[in-house]
């Protein structure tokens, strides 16, 4: 098995997954009780990933791996 990894920017297509992205990479120091989605609305966290409203495209890149099989 191979990988080939690439980053790049992240597709107009894909900006809906991005607050569910955001929400997903928060760490929960207690995995038990985690934070409620609305944590990723709070001004310290949506200033990663809002821009008054928009996606900052120009901010956002994804990680893309694909997994070769021989």
């Amino acid at each position: 098995m191979r990988d080939k990894v690439s980053i790049r920017r992240i597709l107009p297509s894909e900006y809906s997954l991005t607050e569910d992205i955001m929400y997903e990479g928060i760490y929960y120091p207690d995995p038990v009780n985690p934070y409620p989605k609305d944590v990723i609305y709070l001004p310290q966290v949506r200033i990663y990933w809002d821009n008054g409203g928009e996606l900052c495209p120009e901010q956002a890149s994804v990680y893309q791996r694909q997994l070769y099989v021989r």
